[in-house]
């Protein structure tokens, strides 16, 4: 069985200019990721600040409606897509992938696409309109942002990943990592703020079996780190946030609805200020209710209460890390999460956790 540890940390750099630079560290899994962070634990490579221009030159900012409809979308996956979570404004956008492979020269390309939005990012071989904006690295990260320009608007993406160089002799490729990030559409001429397009994912390259969870027995707790963004209408500018995540599995089956997973987020860090009394509860959600089938995706509620507002919201996930034997509990559990009140300030983000090995 696989030997999972805690993972890295996830980050989202700071706002620029009002605009959305967003990013996400992710966490592997691997076995050959060590304790305290793997190939973690440096310093996250700083944001490409030209987005700022991108987003100010299309005429506005990504609005707080905007924000706060993904707050409330229902996390998805979509149908043959089962390494994926989706948390986004246009709920049809149900199937981006992130491929990420070490080129000859230690260089890294990534392919990001969405077939249902008919767009795709390839840094190997760019095509017309698309843009390398920066690539950075830290000890155990890699990030690229790139940008799609067409006549109708701008497309963003950002991505991070934590894959690691090929091993071995023969050099045998990292098959175990995760891969994910924002993207943005800002229209050249926007009408309506429903036009922004705004959304967060998870994309992994060693899914849990699903076919598996049925076998499983006893409780797993997973805990890791979180990060996104919070939008306040009333400010001048929205406020990065991290957090740690903490989520409880129950795998025993004691009858309908008993295999369940819940959690929270908790000891907030809001533009740089402790909000410790801050909790984020992620709703009990059912295992066994995927949906789509076969997808292993599970989702839920959420609810906080933050400076006199009410909060509430959707959650979304998935399990990673399969183990060797069919009936090993899941090693990592990955996901998204959003929830707003009734002013639209908003809380987006998504979280990484790794089961703790005394359960």
């Amino acid at each position: 069985m696989k030997q999972q540890l805690n993972g890295k940390n996830w980050y989202f750099p700071a706002l620029v200019g009002g605009a959305a630079v967003l990013a996400v560290m992710m966490s592997g899994c691997s076995s050959n990721r060590s304790a305290g962070g793997g190939g973690g634990g440096g310093t996250p490579p700083a944001p490409d600040t030209r987005f700022s221009s991108v987003v100010q030159q299309s005429g506005g900012i990504v609005s707080s409606s905007a924000i706060a409809g993904v707050a409330n979308a229902v996390a998805v996956s979509g149908s043959g897509n089962n390494d994926i979570v989706v948390q986004s404004s246009d709920a049809s956008v149900n199937d981006i992938t992130v491929t990420a492979s070490y080129n000859d020269d230690g260089t890294i390309s990534y392919v990001v696409r969405s077939t249902v939005g008919d767009w795709t990012f390839n840094s190997g071989d760019p095509g017309t309109g698309v843009s390398v904006l920066s690539r950075r690295k830290a000890e155990g990260w890699n990030a690229i942002s790139l940008l799609l320009e067409t006549d109708a608007g701008r497309r963003w993406v950002d991505v991070y990943t934590d894959i690691e160089p090929p091993t071995g002799d023969p050099p045998t490729p990292d098959t175990d990592y995760l891969s994910g990030g924002i993207w943005v559409y800002v229209p050249k001429k926007a009408t309506a703020f429903s036009e922004y397009e705004f959304g967060v994912f998870v994309h992994g390259s060693d899914p849990f079996d699903n076919d598996n969870l049925a076998g499983l027995t006893g409780t797993a707790k997973y805990e890791g780190d979180a990060s996104g963004l919070y939008s306040d209408p009333g400010s001048d500018s929205n406020a990065f946030f991290s957090a740690m995540a903490e989520l409880t599995a129950n795998f025993e089956d004691s009858g309908a609805g008993s295999e369940t997973i819940s959690g929270r987020i908790h000891s907030f860090m809001i533009g740089g200020k402790d909000v410790m009394d801050l909790e984020l509860m992620l709703g009990e959600a059912d295992l066994t209710a995927a949906a789509p089938p076969g997808t292993g995706l599970f989702t839920g509620t959420t609810s906080a209460t933050y400076d006199d507002g009410d909060f509430a919201g959707k959650w979304g996930g998935r399990f990673y890390g399969d183990g060797e034997n069919d009936d090993d509990q899941p090693g990592s559990v990955a996901g998204t999460f959003g929830a707003a009140d009734d002013d639209d300030r908003t809380f987006i983000g998504v979280f990484g956790a790794h089961r703790q090995s005394d359960n």
